[in-house]
């Protein structure tokens, strides 16, 4: 458990050192003579499969995949970089933040993404694949606006935090969303969001908000934030 939640710390780490290229033969005298992968577009986030495969997305719309730590990469492509020649503004390319597995096999991709790829106004789209990323569908969420942090669990539930107080909810692995609305919730963007099982959870959100919920978002409960807590005091000595 505790090596899961450093992988990813570690490897954005790599990345930033070295770029994304990859490893030297154990071999001294041996050369790599594989090329390297010119990632493009900033990456929000990392994702790994279940079976370990790793995804990187990014804010241009590309889509990166290798299927271990010290494997090839490789670029996969969604239907909407069909259109990308006839776009020099790039306003029709998706902003992809993420890759969500609910397991080896289904998963959901989301972002600032239009449903309509010809039109950059209305961002209601996403992604979902059940061939492990081979082929990715874009389908309409029915609701326009930014997606900023996802949670799923393996029996098929998703929440989505968006940038009105409310979340999409799915219980069918991303097929279908429906919008749960927020009980006191102040601010708008719900920028964290974390569920222990199809019920229970927190969420997290602007203006030093973090809310509880035991019943799936029917009722919330705003708990005290470390700002609240006056947890950020000052110090100039080092804590490790």
């Amino acid at each position: 458990m505790l090596m899961n939640r450093f992988f990813p710390i570690v490897f954005l780490i790599m990345m930033m050192l070295d770029g994304v290229f990859a490893q030297v033969p154990h071999s001294k005298e041996a050369r790599d003579y594989r090329a390297t992968l010119d990632i493009r577009g900033r990456i929000t986030e990392l994702s790994v499969s279940p079976d370990g495969h790793i995804w990187l997305s990014t804010a241009t719309g590309n889509l990166y995949y290798a299927n271990d730590i010290d494997a090839d990469w490789h670029s996969s492509e969604t239907d909407t970089r069909k259109n990308k020649e006839d776009d020099a503004l790039r306003l029709n390319s998706p902003n992809f933040d993420r890759v969500s597995f609910f397991n080896a096999d289904t998963a959901i991709l989301t972002g600032y993404i239009a449903y309509d790829p010809t039109s950059y106004h209305l961002k209601s789209g996403y992604y979902r694949t059940t061939d492990g990323g081979r082929t990715w569908k874009l389908l309409n969420l029915g609701k326009d606006g930014w997606i900023y942090t996802v949670a799923v669990n393996q029996c098929g539930h998703a929440w989505l935090g968006t940038g009105d107080k409310t979340i999409l909810y799915s219980n069918d692995f991303g097929l279908h969303f429906k919008t749960l609305k927020i009980p006191h919730l102040r601010s708008d963007r719900i920028y964290a969001i974390h569920m222990t099982d199809s019920l229970s959870g927190i969420i997290g959100s602007d203006d030093n908000e973090i809310l509880i919920t035991n019943n799936n978002w029917k009722t919330a409960k705003n708990i005290p934030a470390p700002f609240t807590q006056k947890k950020n005091v000052e110090t100039e000595t080092w804590l490790c």
